[in-house]
């Protein structure tokens, strides 16, 4: 069963490349997530695969990664397939869906760390292509290459890690998590993958890349690709995180910073795609919180951090695939879509009966025994703020979006069962507990924000002048200047200033590798 998960995307490949067999490929294209996804549901222990060095075999960590991922990579198969039907970009577009694909299961099947990177290089360069398909040129090109620069950088993090580490008895993870990989692997494993999971700071490509992509794209590089980073950061920390506690406060407060930094920049966006890619800048955020929880508390094991990230990709997905139903409902088809991607929001902002609303008191649990300030308790409750400021931003929209494609019958059934997953995964993701109670903090955070949302911004339905937030503060203080944070993250997207940062973080970790003793 391991060895069909892992052959079934490059068999569809083989099938593209030879002409005679080309329209079969493209028709088992969308189903080849299948075997890896049934490879999650299986019960007991499977049998490994080996490739020389590379062994894949699934433990309970990349099961439960494996669950949300395979399922996601499948429902937007499906959605790919009737989307790019009729473009002249089918073809390409598919073999490097496949590709990302292939790479993507590889990476959640590994048993050591050098599988793990086959894999996660295989799906971050090839997922180079899925930015590069954007309809709009001007947007995917220069996206495409911020994307790679980064990748770039993350790979050579990712490699210095691998080589310091391979000086310890082993790569396989249950000896990294047992003897540890030593200070310079580890801070080579954090950088590279952080840059994979978009944590502030070296978040560049996550805007950009979403925006430009095709729609079924944006929803696997920010469901599956992004959780990946997560995984692998769960993959390479020692069991014994004794030693690192100094650093979890800080880790912590780089998460929160994230959540309100991600809030304040969507709420300026004027297209929905960057509301979204702005909001997962925010999520990760959360996700660095649960990561310095974990290292705290070994009770917030890796099925809980599976169920965080399986909640948050399953409610992404959903949102991403809504806007492309947009562009092709009108109508009645319009007001269900439109109550879709409602659904959708409710569950990222935390809304109560939601599996968003268990994932907060999961983190609100960990911080409760955490021993930091109460302040990080009131900052988590005020991100619900937060996110219901973004997806207020996100629905009036989404309201404006237009439609400009064909209806397709094809696309309902994907997105109709992503939706449905999304709102039954209390109680199937990894780490379900079911239903958590109803609370008032659950509730409040979101009238605030929409009190904010009509008092400050004064939102107007349908219509909404660019600029949100800081344009009325603007207007009501005229003496402000633009945040330097603004200048900050322009200097970030810009292709010349990633260059620099690849190069010089290239002759840094090289230098650090002969300078480790």
């Amino acid at each position: 069963m391991t060895a069909a998960a892992l052959l079934a995307p490059w068999v569809a490949l083989g099938l593209l490349l030879w002409p005679l067999s080309r329209r079969l490929g493209l028709a088992v294209a969308p189903w080849t997530a299948l075997p890896a996804l049934l490879l999650a549901l299986a019960a007991g222990e499977v049998a490994a695969v080996r490739l020389g060095p590379l062994v894949f075999q699934a433990d309970d960590l990349g099961r439960a990664f494996l669950l949300f991922s395979a399922l996601i990579w499948w429902l937007a198969g499906l959605f790919a397939g009737s989307w790019m039907r009729g473009r002249p970009d089918r073809l390409p577009f598919t073999v490097v869906w496949l590709t990302t694909l292939g790479g993507s299961i590889a990476l959640l099947l590994a048993e050591n760390l050098l599988s793990f990177y086959v894999g996660f290089a295989i799906a971050s360069l090839a997922a180079w292509g899925l930015v590069l398909a954007g309809d709009d040129v001007g947007r995917s090109r220069p996206a495409a290459r911020i994307y790679l620069y980064l990748m770039a950088i993350s790979e050579v993090a990712l490699l210095t890690g691998i080589a310091a580490a391979a000086t310890m008895d082993a790569l396989a993870f249950a000896s990294l998590t047992t003897t540890g990989t030593g200070n310079l692997a580890l801070a080579a494993f954090a950088l590279g993958f952080a840059i994979k999971l978009g944590v502030l700071g070296v978040h560049g490509w996550l805007p950009l890349a979403h925006a430009a992509a095709p729609v079924p794209a944006s929803a696997v590089l920010s469901a599956v690709l992004i959780k990946a980073g997560l995984l692998g950061w769960l993959r390479v920390l020692p069991s014994d995180a004794s030693t690192l506690e100094p650093w979890t406060f800080a880790l912590a407060l780089l998460g929160f910073a994230a959540v309100f930094y991600g809030a304040l920049q969507g709420i300026r966006r004027d297209h929905p795609k960057e509301v979204l890619a702005f909001s997962t800048v925010s999520q990760v955020g959360l996700l660095l919180v649960a990561i310095a929880l974990g290292m705290l508390d070994a009770n917030f094991d890796g099925q809980l951090m599976a169920f965080l990230a399986g909640h948050h990709a399953l409610a992404k997905a959903a949102a991403f695939l809504g806007l492309g139903m947009l562009a092709t409902a009108s109508g009645g088809l319009r007001i269900g879509v439109l109550l879709g991607l409602a659904a959708a929001g409710l569950v990222l902002i935390g809304a109560p009966l939601s599996s968003g609303a268990v994932a907060k008191s999961l983190l609100e649990a960990g911080l409760g025994s955490s021993g930091w300030p109460a302040a990080f308790a009131a900052a988590l409750t005020l991100s619900a703020t937060a996110t219901t400021l973004l997806m207020l931003r996100f629905g009036v929209l989404a309201l404006r979006y237009p439609s400009t494609r064909t209806p397709s019958p094809g696309l309902w059934l994907p997105w109709a069962l992503l939706l449905l997953s999304m709102l039954l995964a209390p109680w199937w993701l990894p780490g379900a507990r079911g239903l958590a109670p109803v609370s008032a903090a659950q509730i409040w955070p979101a009238v605030l924000a929409l009190a904010m949302a009509i008092g400050v911004m004064r939102l107007s339905l349908p219509v909404v002048r660019p600029g949100g937030l800081l344009r009325a503060l603007r207007a009501r203080w005229p003496g402000v200047r633009p945040s330097r944070i603004v200048h900050m993250e322009r200097w970030l997207l810009r292709w010349t200033s990633v260059g620099r940062m690849m190069l010089i973080m290239a002759l840094a970790m090289l230098g650090l590798l002969f300078l480790d003793p």
